[in-house]
């Protein structure tokens, strides 16, 4: 069984025909309102639309999708509450939680009251911390309405962005908990001609014995776990911290999430596999077995068929405590998402993140 499982583990490239198959992995919840209903269809998400999606005052977004690409975060525009305080930061501005990290006084990372940071200031801490997490400075972020206890890391598929998961993800929000949404780097896929797109790593081949891109796949999970590790570094410890993916970025945010050398709360994985397989349960880190993980498939997915899913399962009981693998099915659904799915991560997280 295992070398079946191996085989089949080994086919895992066939889910990136969807960077020439129209990307169905950018279209999980479809809008409407949004693009003619898929955000990445259009590959990026226009200033209109992008609008639609934040509604209220600059300075309060609670549980709004934040593009930090086109908008600075919450409480950073220098508007005042009825006090007269700017928004968050008190009468003094706000404070940047990384200044006592170099034992600096507070006060240097001060904005004055009324001062509009720019947009690269608005994309990182004013001391400039984000500058060693490069998946920060332009990931989609949905906010919680409430003080944020909990995170979760949450990477799209080949040739996708992060926008639209941001929107998906935003219908199942939870009030203290931010969802972040990076975007893959583009690179030539090597499965896909050469084609520069949205890519965690490259990609070599269809067959069973396709050679895996190691080393690319293990910078990107570095490039993830250093992201991790920021949100650490802003107060959120890593027992708060899910990470998931759909497609190529379940694929690697199993991978990272069994390699961390933080214990994470768990995994949302959906329509995905294991990759460098062949690599565990030896080369998972010793905390990794008390991760929970969902693993989601559709059962008519053409991609990454439902069987592959099956045997990821399979695997990941033999690294983690076999009890915390939950492996759902949904009759019908290709390889994409849909609101029983969806439904089924918000429970996950609802009872993995509880409010503290």
């Amino acid at each position: 069984m295992l070398n079946n499982t191996e085989e089949c583990l080994s086919s895992r490239t066939q889910v990136h025909q969807e960077g020439l198959a129209g990307r169905t992995s950018g279209n999980p919840v479809p809008r409407p309102d949004v693009v003619g209903g898929s955000v990445a269809s259009q590959g990026v998400v226009p200033l209109w639309a992008t609008w639609q999606l934040l509604p209220g005052k600059p300075d309060s977004l609670p549980g709004s999708v934040l593009l930090a690409g086109l908008l600075p975060a919450a409480g950073w525009l220098g508007s005042r509450d009825s006090n007269g305080s700017s928004g968050g930061g008190g009468r003094g501005g706000r404070v940047c939680a990384c200044a006592g990290e170099r034992g600096e006084s507070p006060e240097r990372s001060r904005k004055p009251l009324g001062v509009r940071p720019s947009l690269q200031e608005a994309l990182q801490c004013m001391c400039g911390n984000t500058m060693s997490v490069p998946l920060l400075t332009d990931a989609a972020t949905v906010s919680g309405a409430e003080r944020e206890t909990a995170a979760v890391i949450f990477l799209h598929g080949l040739g996708d962005t992060g926008h639209s998961w941001a929107d998906a993800l935003s219908t199942i929000r939870l009030p203290h908990v931010k969802y972040i949404c990076p975007h893959a780097p583009r690179i030539p896929v090597t499965l896909n001609m050469k084609m520069v797109m949205p890519s965690w790593f490259d990609l070599m081949g269809l067959s069973p014995d396709a050679p895996e891109d190691e080393a690319g796949i293990k910078k990107a999970a570095e490039n993830i776990k250093a992201l991790i590790e920021h949100e650490m570094k802003n107060g959120i410890p890593a027992n708060r911290i899910v990470l998931g993916g759909f497609s190529q970025g379940g694929a690697l945010s199993l991978y990272t999430a069994l390699t961390c050398p933080h214990p994470l709360a768990g995994i949302v994985a959906l329509s995905c596999w294991l990759p460098l397989h062949r690599n565990f349960p030896q080369a998972a880190n010793g905390s990794a077995k008390d991760l929970a993980i969902l693993q989601c498939h559709g059962e008519l997915d053409p991609m990454v068929p439902v069987r592959f899913g099956a045997l990821t399962a399979e695997k990941l009981r033999t690294v983690v405590t076999p009890a915390r693998v939950q492996f759902k099915t949904y009759p019908g659904v290709m390889h994409s998402s849909c609101p029983q799915e969806m439904a089924a991560v918000k429970e996950f997280l609802e009872k993995l993140l509880p409010p503290v």
